[in-house]
């Protein structure tokens, strides 16, 4: 059952990559990847090797790698301990921190600093968002943007309340840190 959902989500992840294979000869080194892959039972059983270019593993390699993270953040949920008082401390500054470097970055103008706080899946949109802004309207922002408070930590997520001013008024939203399977806190959105 284990290795047939990690199998589907393989699958799943492909597909919507939307891969196409071409004939091409891979290193002895990517041929070793593709059997190990297939003996952990994370290498979908419809894609041969021989239709595979290096520039398509490349991808494959990113989405098994996204996907073995997950499983892994999913086994740690179910057996973690709750963080102490002072992780919680720690980890609450370092998000502060980062928090206050993407407004610093944004607040300059920087737009790819800014995004660089971002998770993959996000950054693109918030890119076009700041970068559509004037540098007077990515200033106003960075100060509108206000003080973040900690809600919840959820093992590989932290919920945040945020305080914005908008016309005069504060506002409040939520701001959500993930963190991504290389192990770095992003920020998800707001």
């Amino acid at each position: 059952m284990k290795n047939s959902m990690i199998l589907f989500a393989v699958v799943l992840a492909l597909s919507a990559a939307q891969i196409s294979y071409s004939q091409s000869n891979l290193s002895s080194e990517d041929l070793k990847y593709i059997k190990e892959m297939k003996e952990k039972h994370l290498w979908p059983d419809k894609v041969k090797e021989e239709d595979v270019t290096p520039e398509k593993l490349i991808e494959i390699k990113r989405i098994i790698k996204e996907v073995e993270a997950y499983i892994k953040a999913k086994q740690e949920m179910e057996t973690r301990k709750p963080l102490t008082d002072n992780e919680l401390a720690q980890l609450d500054s370092l998000l502060r921190s980062k928090w206050r470097s993407m407004k610093r970055a944004l607040a300059k103008g920087d737009i790819d600093l800014a995004v660089s706080f971002f998770t993959d899946s996000t950054k693109g949109s918030f890119k076009k968002i700041f970068s559509s802004l004037s540098p007077v309207k990515c200033k106003q922002l960075a100060r509108d943007l206000g003080d973040i408070q900690l809600i919840r930590e959820m093992g590989y997520s932290v919920e945040y309340d945020l305080r914005k001013k908008i016309n005069g008024k504060v506002y409040s939203f939520p701001l959500i840190f993930e963190k991504n399977y290389d192990g770095e806190w992003k920020i998800s959105r707001f």
